[in-house]
């Protein structure tokens, strides 16, 4: 934010609704900036020199926009511990995230064994912890396509799977 004329001789001060902001900047006679401006406002700047003060025309309107955050995931009832057996069904319900403005997104997926490609999960659904696998993971986070806007940080929970024990009878004769 800042004037693209200034004058020689001349001290810019920004202002908003509480008053200045920052400290005056003298004119070069070239375009100066008053910095990134964060605060949701409607900001002005007034010309300041021996001969008096002058409002300059124009104003600039500051919008903030929430960032998105994750909802919640709650594991489902009677697999709230971190380590389950081969077989077990695990699930979890996810709540809405918060912020961002665009179109915005929840996103709900799962995947096994901590690592390659998540797949699209649905709220409370059961997944099968199968023999082979390690863990299962469940993650929510929260997009949004307006300026400024990022991915929320994924909210996670997991199960360490365990594989289940094999029963193996063998018969032996003894003379």
């Amino acid at each position: 934010m800042g004037v693209a004329n200034s004058q020689t001789g001349v001290n810019y001060q920004l202002k908003n609704s509480t008053g200045n902001v920052g400290l005056a900047v003298a004119g070069t006679g070239s375009a100066i900036t008053f910095g990134l401006q964060t605060a949701a406002d409607t900001y002005t700047v007034i010309g300041t020199n021996s001969c008096g003060t002058t409002a300059m025309t124009g104003s600039v309107i500051v919008t903030v926009s929430p960032q998105p955050v994750s909802g919640t995931l709650t594991k489902g009832s009677g697999v709230t511990g971190t380590t389950v057996c081969a077989g077990t069904s695990v699930a979890a319900t996810a709540t809405a995230g918060t912020g961002g403005i665009g179109t915005i997104t929840d996103v709900l997926q799962y995947r096994y064994d901590g690592i390659g490609a998540w797949t699209a999960y649905t709220s409370g659904n059961a997944i099968t912890t199968t023999a082979g696998h390690t863990s299962v993971d469940i993650q929510t986070y929260r997009t949004a396509t307006g300026s400024g806007c990022n991915q929320s940080t994924p909210v996670v929970v997991s199960w360490t799977i365990t594989p289940a024990v094999t029963a193996s009878v063998s018969i032996v004769s003894f003379p």
